[in-house]
């Protein structure tokens, strides 16, 4: 059941992910590096809790940026 979880997020992800490569804006692109920094430096200082909520920003990030509703 879990396998099949991690399956279907990763084919939702994928498509996610390319439609934010061809329509993400600039200021959105800045954004996404700045979540990504933060969620390295909270991984680095094995600060789980805020590297889960860095996590869920980038993927929300990359969602919102597809464009896709």
């Amino acid at each position: 059941e879990m396998r099949e979880v991690y399956e279907f997020r990763y084919l939702i992800e994928s498509a996610a992910i390319r439609l934010a490569a061809v329509n993400i804006s600039d200021a959105e692109l800045a954004g996404l590096r700045s979540i990504h920094e933060q969620l390295k430096t909270a991984n680095q200082a094995l600060d789980l809790v805020a590297a889960t909520g860095f996590d869920f920003d980038f993927h929300l990030a990359i969602a919102t940026a597809s464009k896709n509703r």
